[in-house]
């Protein structure tokens, strides 16, 4: 997975009312915490159409980023999204966190499952009942991929395909259960 550029401000204000004014205005708040010690926690803004592409990209609510933070330099560098708050009404971004993350370091994190394939239960009539849709891993932060795949063409009416059919990279350890996928 590669790195994209987000680009942000950091912000003076905290707290619920100047959130709201700032959301008001199309931008959201957020905060980059973690990494070394020398690294603060930082408060940050983006605007919403920013957050929205960075969100609706490939990478989806766990994008690695490198992150600028236009007024803080020393704070600036990779990080991991790590939270996204949604208007439960609206779905829109209303917070935003991101984690300091070392390149040259196993993290972990959930990487969406992507089904290929076309099941012979579903040519016989069945329908396909997804028991999770993403799973946990633990990867250098660049060794991240896009998805995992599974292939779904022999499963029948009533089969099953499980975390371990899926076809894993070498370089990737998965952390969830062997469960039904």
């Amino acid at each position: 997975m590669e790195l994209k550029s987000f680009t942000v401000e950091s912000r003076e204000t905290s707290g619920k009312g100047p959130a709201g004014r700032m959301r008001h205005k199309g931008i959201i708040p957020g905060i980059v915490y973690g990494g070394a010690k020398s690294k603060k926690n930082v408060n940050i803004f983006a605007t919403l159409k920013q957050l929205d592409h960075l969100l609706h990209g490939k990478q989806g609510e766990h994008a690695l980023v490198d992150l600028t933070i236009t007024d803080n330099e020393k704070q600036s560098g990779p990080v991991i999204l790590k939270a996204v708050q949604h208007h439960p009404v609206s779905g829109k971004a209303l917070h935003f966190d991101f984690q300091r993350i070392d390149l040259k370091k196993k993290i972990i994190t959930v990487v969406p499952i992507k089904l290929e394939g076309r099941s012979v239960g579903v040519i016989a009539g069945g329908m396909i009942d997804h028991h999770i849709r993403e799973i946990e891993v633990e990867c250098l932060p660049l060794d991240t991929p896009e998805f995992i795949t599974g292939d779904i063409t022999n499963v029948d009416i009533g089969g099953r395909l499980h975390v371990s059919d899926l076809t894993i990279p070498e370089n990737i350890t998965v952390l969830s259960d062997d469960g039904l996928a």
